[in-house]
């Protein structure tokens, strides 16, 4: 059974999802942490101890979904 997480209309940034941003040239990949509550999403850089915060707008504004 696959159990991927799609990012569609209704869920447009899931925990666990994985992303991009067009501005790194540096190839770092984003883990979404956490949705709350006003469109807030949290996220944390892959392998390492960088988190961060965005509304989901500014987030999906410059991010890119690469997978689950």
């Amino acid at each position: 059974m696959n159990t991927a997480i799609i990012p569609n209309a209704r869920n447009q940034a899931p925990v666990g999802s994985r992303w991009t941003f067009g501005a790194d040239s540096k190839g770092r990949i984003f883990v979404v942490t956490e949705r709350k509550p006003g469109g807030v999403v949290e996220y944390k850089q892959e392998g390492r101890a960088y988190f961060g915060s965005a509304r989901l707008k500014d987030f999906l504004a410059d991010a890119r979904c690469i997978g689950a």
